[in-house]
């Protein structure tokens, strides 16, 4: 594993939900995950309390997991990833970025509205699995893979993911090749790139399978 600073290289899984959270471990409604989340977006001012009011009505009665997306400000190259990096807290821990934001980009266009991804699945059912494998995997599968704003805003939500796997984000990059990852750096939540397209077992892809759009 590579990064710019040399550095070495869970969160929504359908038959666990409750293991994303910390205790109590038992399975959530789809309206306590509702709540949880957009009371977690909106303590770190990443959303209004009423912006995902629109979607109370439209959850998934079947426990399908879903997370729900608050507008991307900005480009991810424009995006000041040092200051949004600190809001996340796992472990007692602030959460910190080695990329140049400059260097960073996406590879699908801007979204500017409230989102609300379902069928979304945290990349266990990808570890092990070379970034470009698992999005072809994705692709092939019909689904979404995940860019760095939805990785960002899946952690902030459900930060304990990183006690269980990383998280690659496969519709970003990171200069030309690097894919940008989500992972636990000497124990901190860390923004990092990966050049190797190398297969990890604690890595995985997360995706998602369809979207609502506010």
């Amino acid at each position: 594993m590579t990064t710019q600073t040399a550095t070495t290289r869970k969160a929504f899984s359908s038959d666990d939900i409750g293991a994303l959270f910390a205790p109590p471990l038992r399975q959530l409604t789809p309206v306590e995950v509702f709540e949880i989340s957009r009371a977690r977006l909106a303590d770190a001012k990443l959303a209004t309390a009423d912006m995902f009011d629109r979607f109370a009505d439209r959850l998934p009665a079947d426990g399908t997991p879903f997370l729900l997306v608050p507008p991307q400000p900005r480009p991810v190259s424009e995006m000041d990833w040092n200051e949004y990096m600190a809001r996340i807290q796992l472990n007692g821990k602030m959460g910190q970025n080695f990329l140049t934001v400059s260097a960073l980009s996406d590879l699908d266009p801007l979204v500017t509205v409230p989102r609300m991804l379902v069928g979304v699945e945290d990349g266990r059912q990808r570890l092990n699995t070379k970034p470009s494998v698992a999005q072809s995997n994705i692709e092939s599968a019909g689904r979404f893979g995940y860019g760095l704003w939805a990785g960002y805003i899946h952690l902030m939500v459900f930060s304990e993911v990183l006690n269980h796997h990383y998280m690659d984000l496969v519709r970003s990059r990171f200069v030309s090749g690097g894919v940008p990852c989500l992972c636990l750096g000497g124990g901190e939540p860390a923004l990092l790139a990966d050049w190797s397209d190398g297969a990890f077992p604690g890595w995985g892809a997360p995706s998602f399978g369809s979207v609502i759009e506010g």
